[in-house]
């Protein structure tokens, strides 16, 4: 059986006056980013790997289709000329060439890299997933929208959006984040979250979550982002949580998969009378402070995935992030690899059965969840002081009631996976109650 680490959704401390780790200086941003990179170098192969099996058939990325293999050709012909256009940079300081040469040299390369990566979007329109839904039961009042990760073209952001809506029994719109290439996109994920730089995928998607919470005939929209998509998912976030009223917000539930963000912002709900608006933080009650004003947010990663390790596992457990403001749940699969959302985490944490539905029994979902309580409390009370984060020695009061109502279910027993993911009630066209976590 598989084994997942399981933390809960961060409390805002009562008393921080501290600058949170995402909002420090850009290039100091950059630099941490550069050396987390060569920290977790060793995880690189756990990108792609495993590269089988295939659970989802052809929707899998490395499946070996025509599609699936055409994309590949033209990642890898983009990553020699990207690399030898990098490596060339030096040499024009040490060796410089007529301006008019090197102008000319740019501008060849910048068009040769559009030509392939233009093959890889197709037009860059949003999609629809095109598998039927019909047996799944109506949906009409929720809006599902898809945010994709690094290097992910048309096509594979086309197998992505319909596993999902199999998955889920919803159509799924995929907002798309353009592909430049590998090596590319990565300084793009540099930039977005070191810079909070909303690129033109950031306002696409803001544009596509704000109509739909809006929208009156919604009563949900649901968020799910993977790798770089949850980078610009974030920064769509703030940018909405500056611009809309908080209760639309309780229409929304996020959901990322091996997210590459440094952050995700999950305000308290302002829920008390006007008069009492000039109440702080620190005079709150739990409850209060335990509302959010995005319901559900729920993060899944892989144990060996790079880019998880580069983004969600580091901002929520590493030891200098434990202040650091990651609202929502955090599910790590431990001793389990790959970054590829159809072939390493829907295939493993939604496996289907021979009819093609999400199988009701698999290793993941079984799972009894293991607790890291030290760092969850910790992100409980960092900012605060009520612990040591060195010692791991942990304040008796606010943070270990919060995980005992978080983790122990009426027995007293460790709980499964099934029991703690809201997600998992979504299969198969189903729907959780207002009841459930």
């Amino acid at each position: 059986m598989a084994f997942v680490d399981f933390l809960p959704a961060q409390v805002d401390a009562a008393s921080s006056t501290n600058a949170l780790p995402y909002t420090s200086s850009p290039s100091g941003l950059v630099w941490s980013d550069v050396k987390l990179f060569f920290d977790v170098l060793s995880y690189f192969w756990g990108i792609v790997a495993p590269m089988y099996p295939f659970g989802s058939g052809k929707l899998d990325e490395l499946y070996p289709s025509f599609g699936n293999i055409v994309c590949i050709i033209l990642h890898t012909i983009l990553i020699v000329v990207q690399t030898f256009f990098i490596l060339t940079i030096p040499f024009w300081f040490l060796y410089p060439l007529p301006l008019n040469v090197l102008v000319v040299y740019v501008i060849l390369f910048w068009m040769f890299n559009k030509m392939i990566s233009g093959w890889l979007n197709g037009d860059g329109k949003p999609l629809t997933s095109k598998v039927p839904t019909d047996g799944w039961g109506k949906h009409d009042d929720e809006k599902w929208i898809f945010m994709n990760g690094v290097s992910v073209g048309h096509h594979w952001l086309q197998g992505n959006i319909d596993r999902l809506a199999m998955t889920f029994g919803r159509k799924v719109t995929g907002v798309h984040n353009l592909t430049a290439g590998i090596i590319f996109d990565v300084i793009q994920c540099i930039i977005e979250r070191d810079f909070s730089y909303n690129t033109g995928d950031c306002r696409q998607a803001y544009g596509f979550v704000k109509e739909a919470l809006q929208d009156p005939a919604n009563n949900k929209v649901v968020l799910i982002l993977h790798s770089q998509g949850a980078i610009e998912g974030s920064l769509t976030i703030d940018w909405l949580l500056a611009d809309l009223p908080q209760h639309l917000f309780q229409k929304l539930e996020v959901y990322t998969f091996g997210a590459a963000a440094n952050h995700f912002n999950n305000p308290a709900l302002s829920n008390f009378p006007a008069p009492n608006l000039v109440r702080t933080l620190s005079t709150l009650s739990r409850e209060e402070r335990t509302e959010r004003v995005i319901r559900h947010i729920e993060h899944y990663a892989n144990e060996s995935d790079f880019v998880a390790r580069w983004g969600v596992l580091n901002f929520t457990k590493g030891i200098n992030y434990r202040n650091n403001r990651f609202a929502g749940r955090v599910f790590e699969c431990k001793n389990a690899s790959g970054h590829l959302l159809c072939q390493h985490y829907l295939d493993y944490m939604f496996k289907w059965d021979e009819q093609g539905v999400v199988a009701e029994e698999n290793s993941f979902i079984n799972s009894l969840v293991g607790v890291e309580g030290d760092v969850a409390v910790q992100r409980e009370d960092a900012s605060a002081r009520t612990i040591s984060v060195n010692s791991g020695a942990a304040s008796p009061t606010a943070g270990s009631e919060y995980l005992n109502g978080a983790l122990a279910n009426a027995s007293g027993n460790r709980r499964p996976v099934r029991e703690l993911s809201r997600l998992w009630k979504y299969r198969n066209g189903m729907s959780p109650t207002d009841l459930d976590e």
